[in-house]
């Protein structure tokens, strides 16, 4: 990676990496589409089923708290 390239910090200043000044010209940086997408129903059950076990049998002191 060429040195500058990634925004780091020196003597407590923010020092922006050259990505961010890019000329437009960044393919790597183009917008993504946006494709709605649901999970199979064997998903949800798997995600049911987990949170079953976890609400029941590995309960910590706190959760109920915010449930």
């Amino acid at each position: 990676m060429p040195q500058g390239s990634v925004d780091y910090e020196a003597n407590n200043t923010f020092i922006e990496g050259s990505w961010r000044k890019g000329d437009g010209n960044m393919t790597s940086m183009l917008p993504l589409r946006n494709i709605p997408r649901r999970p199979s129903l064997y998903l949800h059950a798997i995600r049911n089923e987990l949170a079953d076990y976890f609400v029941r049998y590995k309960a910590t002191s706190w959760q109920c708290n915010y449930a």
